[in-house]
């Protein structure tokens, strides 16, 4: 797994799956989504465990998993 960390998104990822990573981030940094989570179990293993996105509308403040609730 490849852990994700970034103001806007954080979490871990399996080899193979990096384009649902980039997709996800690229989500708030587009102005498609303020936050979002993302996990994608495939044959019984947890593949993609995203959370992130933005505190703001102004999307200046990022969260990421440690602040989500």
């Amino acid at each position: 797994m490849q852990a994700i960390d970034t103001p806007w998104a954080r979490g871990t990822v399996a080899a193979g799956f990096e384009p649902v990573a980039a997709a996800f981030a690229n989500a708030p940094r587009a102005g498609t989504a303020l936050g979002a989570a993302c996990t994608i179990i495939h044959r019984g293993e947890t593949v993609v465990d995203l959370q992130g996105g933005f505190r703001d509308k102004s999307r200046t403040h990022g969260i990421g998993a440690r602040k989500l609730a």
